[in-house]
This record gives C-alpha cells, structure tokens and sequence, in this order.
C-alpha cells in the first residue's frame, strides 16, 4: 500500500489516502523547501524536495513572442510554450535555449488570457526517482514604458493616420502569422473541432474577418474580432460541416487564409490580404 506525506519545516503538513498502486495529493500551494515523501507500505521509498523551480519571467506578456524562465541547475526543459487559456490542445509551440536563465521562443505572439508554461525534469531522492516541475502563468498585457523621473512632460503631434498601402502591408504581415500558426494543426485535429482559435496582429483598432478556403474556393471557415486597440488578439473562427468534412478527407490539403481588416477610424477603408498553406495529415 502507498501514500504521500509532504514534509515541511520537518513537520507532516498533509498526507494523501492510501491507495494500492501510486498517490496523489493536492495542496493550496507549494513552498521551497518542501519535501515530498512516497511510502510503499510504512517504509519510505522515494523522496524529492521542491526548490521553487522552475519561474517564468515577467516578459511574458502580449504580445512579446518569447519570454525567459529559470529551471533547477539538475534539471533540464522538458517543454515549454503556451496555450489559449480554454483550449490546451492549441499548444502555442517553442524552441528554447539551454542555458539557465533560458530563453523560450515562440511561434506565435502571446496574447491575453493565454496560459505560458515550462516543464523541467530531473532525478531526486539516490538518483532512481524521477521528478517533472511544471509552472504556468497567466499572460498580461505588456506593461507601457514609463517616463524616467525629472523628466518634463513634453507636448507632441499627433501621428498622421497611415495610407491604406500601410494598412494593407500590415495586414499582409499579420495574415502570414496567422497561416503560419494554422500550418501548426493537422487536418484529422482540425476535424474534430468545430472551431479553431487563430491570432491577428491588430495593427490599430478595428474589425477583422477571417476566412479559410480550401481547393477551388470551398469554405472551410470564418470568424470576425472588433479590438479597441492595437495588438495580438484571438479570432475565433468556426469551422462548417462541409469543411470539418473536407479536411478529414484530404491527406494534403492546400488552405487560404484570407483576412479583410476594417480600421476604426472615420473613413478608413477595408483592407484584404491571403495566405496560402499546406496542411497535412
């Protein structure tokens, strides 16, 4: 028979029931110097301690497309990235570097709401335990630069409002982004859902419609977003029966990505830009 006892300050804090194969216990919260211990009948069998590993930074913020962390100097990334905070299949995938502090690099910008996180892993107790450290953590908005102290106020023009071949080349920026994070799924995933959660780089406030064709102009999807400031927001776009239909059929399937972005402002004019990708199986 098994149970956890976790030991803190050298005092048991809380212990798990009794099970016949593995334990489990849930806590509030967790505190370095925390020591778990896992007892195969009255005699410990493993134990491992908690070092507050591993943190994320507070870099990780909207719409940054990394941030850094720190891990445990005998344990190692075993993932990193993030997720829609209500949906953690649609894993904002990483690559990071190897040192510690790490950096964590992302596919796509952050965006509010999402959920960053690290997993490390590493050995405890003589080295025949294995032990996985995960942390997560909300994404904010990046905080706004502040003006340094003592200085002025100073009195500014307002910017000119941007042509539309500005516009239009920042929609073309944010819809590659867009397909680029797509490209990530798989037909037979996408399939199965009846919606699909893509970013948009809001260049200024306003409206975005997105849409995904397949093969000779067969719908697939479409889903709009109003955003009252710039940056990466979320649109979700909900996906048709014919197109669930076609994309559980197709072993290779080539799909455009069209935005058509509206600004805000009194009499700007909407703004299109597609891009093509090729998902697979």
């Amino acid at each position: 028979m098994h149970h956890l006892d976790l030991v803190r300050n050298g005092a048991v804090v809380a212990t798990s029931p009794t099970t016949g194969y593995y334990a489990s216990l849930d806590v509030p919260t967790l505190l370095a110097g925390d020591v778990a211990r896992f007892y195969d009948g009255n005699a410990v069998s493993a134990t491992a301690a908690y070092d507050g590993q591993p943190t994320i930074g507070s870099d990780a913020c909207a719409p940054h497309v990394s941030f850094t962390a720190t891990r445990s100097d005998t344990h190692s990334v075993y993932n990193a990235g993030a997720f829609p905070a209500n949906d953690y299949t649609a894993v904002n995938r990483s690559i990071n570097t190897t040192g510690n502090p790490f950096t964590v690099t992302l596919q796509s910008p952050l965006a509010v709401g999402d959920v960053a996180f690290v997993v490390t892993q590493g050995l405890q107790s003589n080295g025949k335990v294995g032990v996985e450290f995960v942390r997560y953590a909300k994404v904010a908005p990046c905080p706004a630069p502040s003006t340094p102290a003592g200085d002025a106020p100073t009195t500014t023009t307002a910017p000119a409002a941007p042509t539309d071949a500005q516009v239009r080349a920042k929609v073309r920026a944010a819809v590659a982004s867009t397909a680029a994070r797509l490209k990530a799924l798989k037909t037979r995933q996408l399939a199965k859902r009846k919606s699909v959660r893509l970013p948009f780089a809001f260049s200024e406030p306003g409206k975005v419609k997105l849409t995904l064709t397949g093969p000779r102009g067969k719908p697939i999807g479409a889903g709009e977003k109003t955003a009252t400031a710039a940056g990466t927001s979320t649109v979700t776009v909900k996906l048709s029966a014919a197109g669930r239909k076609l994309l559980k059929a197709a072993r290779k399937i080539a799909v455009t990505v069209k935005a058509t972005f509206t600004p805000a402002r009194a009499g700007a004019k909407p703004q299109t830009a597609s891009a093509g990708v090729k998902l697979k199986r």
